[in-house]
């Protein structure tokens, strides 16, 4: 019991110590006067009351600060007379301290401040004296504010040439906290998509203002200017370097930083607006380093931190956030983008994009009136879109969840890419053909044939249509001229994209409907000739359920799959037009996404991280 008594009041003395220290790191005061050890009976010195480093907290409410330094005699005789003085640091000897300190103050200028009197002197019954350190809060407000961030000190020392100065107790160095209305930014790093002609994003500021300690508002009616550092170049390539990125400065024709922040009185907050040009600016990725200045009020003062914006003509995914899944894609001659989904929206929906960004809807590909009716009730599943012939062909899936058999592929035709679209009836019978869940079909035309290919998990056919691409082209026995197995069990959604010297055969894999929890994965193979067979990096074949993986869910996106034909923009750059699940938004089906697609060295199609961007740079269309 005794030894755990000691202990526990060991502990309790070792953390009053601590605290103790800790409230005596800084700014220091003793009364040397009431220590009685044997340099001091032999002794007479004078020393300051305060030492070490000492905040003073300087208004800019008053027109004068003064802080009162005292200066004691000590040891064991005072009845002394002398002369005492208070002079200033060198910077060698600020530097010097800085060095074995760890700091990084910096000294303020000589005529910003005044010691009074110069000197004193000790009369033999004086046992103190003061001096006065007088600050105007205004000419310290112009050059503290020319530089926020740095730590300004008064570096002062007693000095005497008649009486020793007790040692360690020679030195102050008063640290300035100015209580002054500080300008900064809410924040410090912007992301800004510039899609429209004119793009105009706001700009936060706040006003970090105490007086006597509370937060207020403005007491001034005043504006601030936003401005370009004249250093920006170089801090566009200090940022790449931090952020391992490779932004390129916003050229200044392409930015508009006229409109000031504007604070009324009471206001402790404000906002300017900045407008973007788009047509100044390429496809890439820019940075625009913005800084407060120039505040109309002469107390006011600008923090030194910069704002960085990310500007850049680019996209958020979801393209189009309703459900509009196993997207087909169509560019017309009227320069527009179509886009129809699986009937999500009865009736097959219909969008239309100049850029493959911004979409509208545009109505659907059928009415109530005009939709298929044979074989009874089905689901218009998975469009595909073709123009051939002078006209917009249309096939789609004819079909029943569960009832595998009785899923076929139909066909309509229309003048125009909007519809009306007219049915033409089934071009693939799944009892027929003797494929079972005949769905997904993909047309592709290829040495003056057009092919058919279609599956979905139990394996992928293909066919050769008629001239006209409405049936499948028989012998004159009735039999297909040709139906050949090209992907085992694991496949769907195919669609194929000729590529150099291969054809690429997309496909998707996994659980397509199942919201945040689908597996749906985009996978290809690769082969020399349109009718396979399909193989791997290794080797392996498709017809044996082998694939490379092109684009997969994560954290924020599940079940990336059943892409559109691929499109290519102005650059020639190819890109990928697909369905997915928002996991926090599972709820809102399968939203259409865009995604650049990108190559390896040898030839291998891939999207950037294997996974849904949440944003990238747009499409060239020009």
């Amino acid at each position: 019991m005794k030894c755990r008594t000691m202990k526990k009041v060991l502990t309790k003395s070792l953390c009053m110590l601590a605290v103790f220290l800790l409230a005596t790191a800084c700014g220091k005061e003793d009364d040397v006067s009431q220590t009685n050890n044997n340099e001091d009976s032999k002794t007479s010195y004078v020393y300051l009351k305060k030492y070490g480093v000492e905040i003073i907290k300087v208004s800019i409410q008053k027109e004068e600060f003064v802080y009162s330094l005292s200066v004691f005699k000590g040891g064991n005789n005072t009845a002394f007379e002398g002369n005492v003085k208070i002079s200033a640091w060198t910077e060698e000897e600020l530097t010097a301290y800085n060095k074995n300190k760890g700091t990084s103050y910096v000294s303020i200028a000589s005529d910003l401040y005044s010691v009074t009197p110069e000197r004193q002197t000790f009369t033999k019954e004086q046992k103190s004296l003061n001096f006065d350190v007088k600050l105007i809060p205004e000419k310290l407000l112009k050059v503290i504010g020319e530089n926020t961030k740095a730590e300004y000190v008064i570096p002062l020392r007693l000095e005497s040439e008649d009486v020793e100065v007790k040692a360690n107790r020679q030195d102050l160095l008063l640290y300035i906290s100015l209580e002054a209305p500080m300008l900064k930014f809410a924040f410090y790093e912007k992301t800004v998509f510039v899609q429209e002609e004119s793009t105009s994003f706001n700009v936060g500021t706040v006003l970090n203002y105490k007086i006597d300690g509370k937060a207020s508002g403005s007491q001034w009616d005043f504006t601030s200017e936003l401005v370009v550092p004249e250093n920006a170049s170089e801090l566009v390539t200090t940022y790449n370097q931090s952020n391992k990125t490779d932004y390129e400065l916003l050229p200044s024709g392409a930015y508009d930083l006229t409109e000031k922040v504007h604070y009324n009185i009471n206001d402790t907050k404000a906002e300017t607006t900045v407008v973007i040009d788009r047509n100044k600016m390429e496809v890439k990725y820019y940075l625009l380093p913005l800084k407060l200045s120039t505040p109309s009020s002469n107390v006011v003062m600008c923090d030194n931190g910069i704002l960085y914006c990310l500007v850049s003509r680019s996209y958020n995914n979801p393209i189009i956030a309703f459900s509009a899944p196993d997207p087909t894609v169509i560019h017309t001659d009227d320069g527009y983008f179509y886009l129809y989904g699986t009937e999500d929206t009865r009736n097959m929906p219909i969008y239309r994009s100049k850029d493959m960004v911004s979409w509208e809807y545009m109505g659907t590909a059928f009415t109530n009136e005009t939709r298929p009716i044979w074989e009874g009730e089905h689901s218009l599943w998975a469009p595909e879109i073709r123009h051939f012939d002078g006209r917009y062909v249309l096939y789609y899936s004819w079909a029943k969840w569960g009832d595998e058999w009785n899923s076929n592929v139909g066909v309509a035709v229309s003048d125009s890419p909007t519809g009306p679209f007219i049915d033409k009836g089934c071009v693939i019978d799944a009892q027929d053909m003797g494929v079972q869940n005949s769905i997904d079909q993909f047309f592709y035309e290829d040495g003056g044939k057009k092919y058919m290919f279609w599956g979905s998990f139990r394996g992928i056919y293909v066919t050769e249509l008629t001239d006209d691409g409405l049936r499948v082209k028989m012998n004159a026995d009735g039999t297909p001229v040709l139906k050949k197995r090209i992907c085992g069990n694991y496949f769907e959604a195919t669609n194929i994209y000729k590529k150099g010297e291969y054809y690429y055969l997309f496909a998707s894999i996994g659980s397509c409907c199942e919201g945040a929890k689908s597996s749906y994965t985009t996978v290809v193979g690769r082969s020399k000739n349109v009718l396979g067979p399909y193989l791997n990096k290794t080797g392996g074949d498709m017809l044996y359920d082998k694939y490379e993986v092109v684009l997969k869910g994560n954290s924020v996106w599940a079940g990336p799959g059943h892409n559109s034909i691929i499109q290519v923009d102005d650059d020639g750059v190819e890109w990928l037009i697909y369905h997915g699940y928002k996991k926090l938004e599972a709820d809102n089906g399968r939203v259409v996404l865009l995604d650049r697609l990108h190559w390896t060295d040898d030839g291998w199609p891939y999207v950037k991280d294997l996974a849904p961007s949440v944003s990238s740079l747009i499409p060239v269309f020009r």
